[in-house]
């Protein structure tokens, strides 16, 4: 675990899919009044048909592909206005910098990938630090049987509750206590890739052979925080705590 500085202001979530990088990392970003960059809503707006295939069968695009998308993401903060955009995969604040500062879910997702962010990219925009959520493979495939997104707004939620191998995650449900409306109205839905077990069985695959090593590269470079939600989203502030 690295000793990062408070001028840390470009980061990384990691983590199997299902670890909750989608809800800690809406609440770093927050947290720190800095946007964040989904990687799987800025890709479908630029995805051929060709790589949609490729990925409802559990597998990663291109490193080349995705390096470039989500290197023109990080360069195009640089040139907000200031509004908020959630649609195209950015949420938070916007506003122009000299140096972007942001957080990225969903990439990267391979060694080639993680050298292109540490690396390739010019400096001002390169990653600094990977957060990585530390849950394991029994507790993911309980919450991921339980994840929930409005289709309106785009919320997640997740009607399971966990309590096992010292994980204490209560379900995390709408205000209404629905588990088919969201707080906004809209309707509660299952995402496909979550309900298909086998989809299921070779995302966990694909991570645990192209992901990992991404997880070693950034502990080697000084560049890894490694934050365990045992109490879910009450463990919040100890993921604060690489500033």
């Amino acid at each position: 675990m690295t000793s990062a500085s408070r001028t840390v202001s470009r980061l990384t979530l990691l983590g199997l899919p299902g670890s909750g990088k989608g809800t800690y990392g809406s609440l770093l970003a927050s947290h720190l009044s800095v946007p964040i960059l989904t990687a799987s809503a800025i890709m479908s707006s630029k995805m051929t048909p060709e790589l949609r295939e490729v990925t409802k069968k559990g597998n990663l695009v291109p490193d080349a592909w995705i390096g470039g998308v989500m290197k023109d993401a990080v360069l195009s903060l640089g040139h907000g206005n200031g509004e908020e955009e959630e649609e195209g995969g950015v949420a938070g604040d916007a506003s122009p910098r000299l140096e972007p500062a942001y957080i990225l879910d969903g990439y990267p997702r391979t060694e080639g990938q993680a050298m292109q962010c540490l690396d390739d990219w010019e400096e001002r925009i390169r990653t600094q630090l990977a957060v990585f959520i530390d849950v394991p493979k029994e507790v993911v495939l309980a919450k991921l049987s339980g994840r929930l997104v409005c289709v309106e707004c785009g919320r997640g939620y997740n009607d399971v509750a966990v309590d096992e191998g010292g994980f204490d995650m209560p379900a995390m449900l709408p205000s209404n206590g629905s588990r088919s409306r969201c707080e906004c109205g809209g309707c509660l839905r299952r995402r496909d890739d979550d309900t298909d077990a086998g989809v299921v069985e070779e995302r966990l695959r694909v991570y645990e052979k192209q992901t990992k090593p991404v997880i070693d590269l950034f502990a080697e470079r000084g560049k890894l925080y490694t934050f365990t939600p045992y109490r879910g989203v009450a463990d919040i502030e100890k993921m604060y705590k690489f500033e």
